[in-house]
């Protein structure tokens, strides 16, 4: 979850927009979901008690921003990849995943509150943009591109062999979801369309 500083207390918190409750609710309606917090290493023990089976890592916040979230969230990289669970990443997402497997992500200017133009396999698409770093113009297996930006840089990419994959738009931000989007993350989480 995103970390926020709240207004009137010295604390941070951890937050999810409620975009996402309703994003559930309209693209897989039968998940059991729940937030996890940033809790660092120990966020392996909070999945196994609870029997998680798959992660959405959410946007918000830059990476290196708060060392608790990223410490969490590439704790539950690592287990999702030993244990061949599904990890879907939402922008911030993407940064992490790219982190994890050693790649740079860049500051870009004239992405954050805008639309653009992505080419999804071939397909030219106008997606929504919250993001102030780019993610790699170049990566090699076992990660695969499948969306760039009309710039060139890696919109969303996934695994070769593993349940892993990544966008840098937010589906959860839109008035209507979009029909792509609701077969690309049904299909990766092999649910029925």
């Amino acid at each position: 979850m995103r970390v926020v500083e709240a207004q009137g207390y010295a604390e941070t918190r951890d937050a999810l927009a409620q975009d996402w409750s309703m994003f559930m609710g309209k693209v897989l309606p039968e998940a059991l979901w729940m937030p996890l917090p940033n809790i660092g290493k120990a966020v392996t023990k909070y999945v196994q008690d609870w029997k998680l089976n798959g992660f959405i890592i959410t946007g918000g916040n830059n990476l290196f921003e708060y060392p608790g979230r990223d410490e969490t969230e590439l704790t539950l990289i690592q287990y999702a990849l030993d244990n061949n669970l599904p990890v879907f990443g939402v922008c911030r997402g993407l940064q992490i995943m790219a982190h994890y497997f050693e790649y740079e992500i860049s500051p870009c200017t004239g992405h954050a509150g805008t639309r653009h133009e992505i080419s999804l396999s071939g397909n030219k698409r106008t997606v929504n943009s919250y993001h102030d770093n780019c993610g790699p113009l170049e990566i090699n297996p076992p990660l695969i591109t499948f969306v760039r930006d009309m710039e060139g840089h890696i919109e969303g990419f996934y695994h070769q062999d593993k349940p892993l994959m990544a966008v840098m738009w937010h589906p959860e931000r839109e008035d209507q979801v979009s029909e792509l989007d609701v077969q690309l993350i049904r299909k990766f989480f092999g649910l029925p369309l």
